[in-house]
Formats: structure tokens, sequence, C-alpha cells
């Protein structure tokens, strides 16, 4: 299982990848919230940020399988899991996150956590909830920071776009200005999640 970001299909990567999960349900309200997991040993859990599901960790799941437990859910909403119920806050959704860990992973076990973005602020309200099991905490793009002034860019509206290779240049702006620094990073794979 390894995530080729020069493979020529990307579609057939992510779906090599996620072949070799397991699929687990736990409860989003009325629903149900997806867990994939991955490997043996230690658990890391990852959550994804806004407007993605796991799919924002599947270059990450390789590297980590091999040495840890990794649990990638669709966050409540996102993915494959259903709408929670309203409001629609961090503290509901970390309330899932939470009942959905507790089922999964026996009070006993410590675990890490890494969090991107939307991810970054459910992560922070967990890591408050299961403090005595929490062995590390990983925040990459928390959206409850301030930006530095002068950075930020803005993104450019796709839903204007009807030119096919116009569309692939304002989802290559808008990767650049939310989730990639280098712009040698935005890859076939980053272009087709």
């Amino acid at each position: 299982m390894t995530a080729d970001r020069t493979h020529a299909d990307p579609a057939t990567a992510v779906r090599k990848i996620e072949a070799g999960s397991r699929q687990l349900e736990t409860a989003c309200g009325a629903g149900r919230m997806v867990w994939r997991q991955w490997g043996a040993g230690a658990p890391i859990v990852l959550l994804h940020g806004g407007s993605g599901s796991w799919l924002h960790w599947v270059t990450t799941v390789p590297t980590l399988a091999p040495r840890y437990t990794v649990w990638a859910p669709d966050m409540p909403g996102f993915g494959d899991s259903d709408l929670p119920p309203r409001p629609y806050t961090l503290e509901t959704y970390a309330a899932i996150v939470e009942q959905g860990l507790r089922k999964l992973l026996p009070d006993s076990v410590a675990f890490d956590m890494a969090g991107f973005s939307l991810g970054a602020g459910v992560a922070v309200r967990l890591a408050r909830l299961f403090e005595g099991r929490l062995r590390h905490l990983v925040l990459s793009g928390a959206n409850f920071m301030e930006p530095v002034p002068g950075t930020r860019r803005p993104l450019l509206s796709l839903r204007r776009l009807q030119d096919p290779a116009e569309r692939l240049r304002g989802v290559r702006h808008n990767l650049h200005v939310m989730m990639l620094a280098h712009p040698d990073n935005i890859d076939p794979l980053a272009l087709h999640l």
C-alpha cells in the first residue's frame, strides 16, 4: 500500500489504498459516521479538513500504517458520513467523533491525533475530552488561528469556469492558496482529490 504520487491514474492509486482499509461505522445523530482503519500498532486518529474526507490523508496513510493503527474517519456531514444534528458547530462535531472513538478504542488505550483545518478545530476540543489518553496532538492549517497579515490570497470561484483547462487552473490556484504552499506539490493526485 503506497501512495504513488506519480501514478498515471490517481483514481487507481486511491482505490488501492482504500481497498487496504477496514470500514467501521459509529453513530452520527440519526445516521452513521464512517471510519476507515489500516495497519497495526499504537492508534493514531487523522481528522480531515472541511469539504473533504479521509482522502485528505491518502498519502499519509501508507506512511503511517506500517507502524500504527490508522483511524481516518469521514467527519460528520462529509465523505460517506451522514449529516450531524444541528447546530453545525465544532462542539457538535467533537461530540460525535468522541462518541465514535469511545466505541472504537478501549478506555485503557492511549492514542495520537492529527487534525487538518476543520479537523484541527475538532482535535483541540477532543484533546480536552481525552485528557490523559491523548499522547501527541498535531495541528495543521488550524482554521481558528489568525493568518499572518498580507498572506491571504483570494480564491477563484470555480462555478463560473466552464472551460476544462481554465477550471483545472482554478483548482490548482485554490489548492495553492488553501492547502499546498509549494506549487510543485500540486500533482495529478492532488488535482484528482
